[in-house]
């Protein structure tokens, strides 16, 4: 299957997986989503259909005749057994690499000869790389984020936002600051298996001691590349629809010209 590549696509294959998960009762939605990735929309659902049709007929007991599968564990055995004889790497990127125990060396041998190889320099064996998952989807993160929420939270002891920004109008209280920002793009790279965030429009507030803004206004005044770093407490306004950052330190930095910006790899 070739994967998907557009936006589109890529929002295809989480309805999918949310459909397919929804029919199966099955928690894993992660793991579905990979099948559905890695194989395809309409062979995932033919894997569905098989699954249900199982099911209906009194489902399938596991390996050891123990116990009933669910529908989810009968539909991720005919993914596997489908897969596991054709394609073992397909098999790693959707259900992970089973780890193999290392054998102790005999007499010691094993240790003799990676050190012989280090001294010869010769190349020792690398971990195989781990295999590819699909991201998250941000519905799932969702899920994820208010399941937790119902369950005992561990303790944020220090909460700091970066942001990045030239200001415009600048407000003057007595004794602060204010300037106002607002961006619309999500970051351009994230980690590996992060969800990514749908576009939104973030408004700030920042909120600037006197002291801080006098450090930085000339400069920002004499140079139409510089921007400002802040680093500062989070307040979130849900009525407003705006966060209000109140500034703990504050820094100028360059920016490179639009056109730079352009032409840089």
């Amino acid at each position: 299957m070739t994967k998907p590549t557009t936006q589109e696509q890529k929002d295809a294959v989480r309805a999918a997986t949310g459909e397919i998960a929804k029919a199966l009762n099955e928690p894993l939605v992660g793991l579905v989503n990979r099948v559905v990735w890695h194989l395809g929309i309409e062979q995932a659902q033919t894997f569905l259909q098989q699954a249900l049709a199982i099911e209906a007929q009194g489902g399938m007991m596991t390996t050891d005749d123990q116990k009933r599968r669910t529908p989810g564990g009968v539909f991720l055995k005919l993914v596997k057994d489908h897969i596991a004889a054709t394609d073992k790497r397909l098999y790693g990127r959707i259900f992970g690499v089973p780890k193999r125990k290392a054998k102790p060396p005999a007499n010691g041998q094993g240790q003799s000869q990676a050190k012989k190889s280090a001294e010869q320099g010769q190349p020792q064996n690398k971990k195989p790389a781990a295999p590819l998952v699909a991201p998250l989807a941000w519905s799932d993160a969702l899920k994820y984020a208010h399941a937790l929420r119902k369950h005992e939270k561990g303790e944020a002891k220090t909460v700091e936002v970066k942001l990045i920004g030239r200001p415009a109008k600048v407000a003057k209280a007595e004794s602060c600051m204010i300037v106002m920002m607002e961006g619309k793009e999500a970051p351009k790279s994230l980690p590996t298996g992060l969800p990514t965030p749908p576009e939104q429009e973030l408004t700030f507030a920042v909120f600037i001691s006197n002291k801080h803004w006098q450090k930085v206004s000339d400069e920002l005044k004499a140079n139409a590349n510089a921007e400002l770093l802040v680093r500062g407490y989070p307040v979130f306004n849900p009525e407003k629809a705006m966060t209000l950052l109140l500034a703990q330190a504050v820094e100028v930095i360059e920016r490179k010209p639009k056109k730079d910006r352009e032409q840089a790899p």
